[in-house]
């Protein structure tokens, strides 16, 4: 019987080895379904951040306010933090997924750009205020990944 296979020795799999091809597709991803999006104007929920930026969440409110300061009323600015964020999503949700499947190793790929076309994902890139969900987000996705490094690295002891 063949033990050789990708399931038992993920190391050796093909995803091993594409893992920066999908990394990179997955930005060009990004940049095809927001690329034509920086377009849109603040709205309600941009406004009351900006007024009152203390009811965020202490993180994202540190964030906000960083962005506030160094992008001012420029809104593409806001547009790429918020974009660098949902790529950190995903490459997160890229490597967990990766990491819990343990066999079909193009699951990463495909579960993170379902994370990326998620309207509530988009809604959070759109708004100037995006921060608020997407900081948040990305903390959990990584509490989860490293959860299950730990977890991985109890079973290998």
């Amino acid at each position: 019987m063949n033990t050789d296979t990708p399931r038992s020795s993920p190391a050796s799999s093909p995803g091993k080895r594409l893992a920066p091809q999908f990394l990179g597709m997955m930005l060009v991803y990004c940049a095809i379904v927001y690329a034509w999006m920086p377009q849109l104007h603040p709205l309600g929920r941009d406004y009351a951040a900006m007024a009152s930026s203390e009811s965020l969440p202490w993180l994202a409110r540190t964030l906000f306010a960083w962005e506030l300061h160094r992008f001012g009323a420029w809104p593409y600015g806001y547009f790429l933090a918020n974009m660098l964020l949902l790529y950190a999503c995903m490459v997160t949700i890229f490597f967990y997924t990766r990491l819990a499947v343990r066999g079909l190793w193009w699951l990463g790929s495909l579960s993170a750009v379902l994370l990326m076309a998620n309207p509530l994902k988009s809604e959070a890139v759109l708004h100037l205020s995006g921060v608020q969900d997407l900081l948040p987000a990305w903390l959990a996705l990584l509490a989860l990944l490293f959860h299950a490094l730990h977890l991985l690295s109890l079973i290998h002891i």
